[in-house]
Order: structure tokens, then C-alpha cells, then sequence
């Protein structure tokens, strides 16, 4: 599994993530219709252009052979921080949240938990991508109407992956940065 498919995975998320915004829920939803129901009571971010950012914190796979692990670190190293903007329309913001949730939980994904209090999120979402390929993906971090922080913790599992499974742990910033041209 490429590191591109990882943040193909991740960076839909944290735009939503962006657009949850703050709120309370005892019960974490189950289905991401529950999870759209909770964000559509929260705070909606305001219009304007963000940048996004993602660090990677930790990679490993653990049954990779010592060259491909060297090779894939090197590749790490190179690739440490990407960013890329994106516009958020008021129409956007006026939609909501279910589309950007949509858009994250593709592949049979629920999350397990969903919680945000104040200004923080801690979420736990279960992917089954068919095929043998799932992936389990914890979220903690704080959101405002200008921005997140995100620290995601992803474990995928997947008959590809040399040894079976795949680790990463990566920090997502986005960021309003003005408005949108």
C-alpha cells in the first residue's frame, strides 16, 4: 500500500474533521449518517480558503525486508510534510456534513466513536475495504470555525502489505488562510 493511498484515505477525513467544528455527544455514532446527525449540531467553519497540512509522525511495516525498509523510509523522509489548499464555499458550509463524511467513511466504514466537547474531537472509525484490506483509524485533536489539529493513528491491514499490516501515525493542520479567489 503506497503512502498516496494513505493520504487519499486520510485528507477527505480531515477536511471533515475541519467542518465538525465543536459540540457534545454522550453515545458515539455507529454509521456515518449518525456521525453527519452529531456535526450537524455543531459549529460550522467559516468560508474561506485553507491550507492543509499533513506530517507524518510515525510509518512502519513490520514484515517489510531490511532494503525495501530502508527504500520506504528514504521515500518517508522526502515526502515528510505535504500541504495543498482547498476552497470552502459558503455553500459548502451551508450543506453541512454529510458529504464530507461521506466522502471519508467510503469502503464500509462506521466509526465507533465520535465525540467532540468544546473545542476537541476524539473519533475512532473502522474501515472493511473488501478483500481482506481494513483499517482502523483513531482521531484526537481540536477544531475552531478557522481551523484543526489533528493527530490520526491508522493500523491497515491488507494481504498486500508485506507481513500483513502497516502503521502510521500522522498530524493534519488545516488552517484558514483568507478568502477564497
Amino acid at each position: 500500500m503506497r503512502m498516496k493511498s494513505v493520504l487519499s484515505f486520510a485528507a477527505p477525513l480531515a477536511a471533515a474533521l475541519l467542518l465538525a467544528g465543536c459540540g457534545k455527544s454522550d453515545e458515539g455514532p455507529k454509521t456515518p449518517e449518525q456521525a453527519v446527525a452529531e456535526a450537524a449540531k455543531m459549529e460550522k467553519p467559516e468560508p474561506g480558503k485553507y491550507r492543509s497540512s499533513v506530517k507524518v509522525l510515525e510509518f512502519d511495516v513490520p514484515g517489510l525486508p531490511p532494503e525495501q525498509a530502508k527504500q520506504m523510509k528514504a521515500m518517508m523522509s522526502a515526502q515528510q510534510t505535504q500541504t495543498h489548499e482547498f476552497c470552502l464555499t459558503a455553500d459548502d458550509v451551508e450543506k453541512g456534513y454529510k458529504e464530507m463524511i461521506k466522502k471519508s467513511s467510503e469502503g464500509n466504514c462506521s466509526f465507533d466513536r465520535f465525540d467532540a466537547s468544546s473545542n476537541t474531537l476524539d473519533a475512532q472509525m473502522t474501515c472493511d475495504m473488501g478483500q481482506g484490506t481494513k483499517a482502523s483509524m483513531t482521531m484526537n485533536g481540536t477544531t475552531s470555525a478557522t481551523g484543526s489539529n489533528m493527530v490520526m493513528d491508522i493500523n491497515h491491514s491488507a494481504p498486500q502489505i508485506p507481513g500483513g499490516e502497516m502503521h502510521t501515525k500522522m498530524e493534519v493542520t488545516n488552517e484558514r488562510i483568507g478568502e477564497c479567489s
